[in-house]
């Protein structure tokens, strides 16, 4: 539990930085074509990223337009969208947090694999090395579709460890699903 809790802490002092602006290239495209879901069309009419990282991310921004009191049922989404465009910190914020809690359940699963497969001293040496692995480290406070991808990889790996020793067809279900989400996150 404290390398996840590092883990959380190192990578979301990272997320406010560079705020209100989007410093790395692709974020603000990724904001943009999920905020774009709103209006009711969720055909995302971008083909460089698979649909469900869109989907995932809009249902992440539609929560947050929710605790900031909006009302689908009243308010319409060229309000949020309009917020968006003015001050985009609070959204960049949300999908940058939610790419840190992808990246500390990677943390997690690492420890978990490792803990069944070789017990505790192994489990945590892994963990920890992907807690201060740089590339980790860098792209995780980054609105980006490689973070929640390696979590999906080593969520498949886990399922995959888990089905090997209780041989379960739910497991092969879950098992399935985990690969179809690596492949619907990062196949181009």
């Amino acid at each position: 539990i404290a390398v996840c809790v590092t883990g959380f802490i190192l990578r979301a002092s990272m997320v406010p930085y560079g705020l209100p602006f989007m410093l790395y290239e692709d974020e603000p495209i990724y904001l943009q074509r999920a905020m774009a879901f709103g209006f009711g069309d969720f055909d995302p009419h971008y083909f460089k990223k698979p649909g469900f990282f869109l989907y995932l991310y809009f249902g992440v921004y539609y929560l947050g337009a929710l605790a900031q009191g909006f009302q689908p049922w009243v308010d319409s989404w060229q309000t949020v969208s309009n917020q968006f465009y003015l001050n985009p910190s609070y959204w960049v914020t949300l999908g940058r947090l939610t790419t840190v809690a992808f990246a500390t359940g990677t943390i997690g699963l690492i420890f978990a694999i490792g803990y069944r497969l070789k017990g505790l001293w192994v489990a945590f040496g892994a963990s920890v090395l992907m807690l201060f692995h740089g590339a980790h480290v860098k792209y995780s406070p980054i609105v980006i579709s490689d973070i929640p991808a390696a979590f999906a990889v080593v969520l498949s790996v886990w399922f995959a460890f888990h089905e090997f020793e209780r041989q379960r067809r739910r497991v092969y279900i879950l098992l399935g699903v985990a690969l179809g989400w690596v492949i619907d996150l990062k196949d181009y």
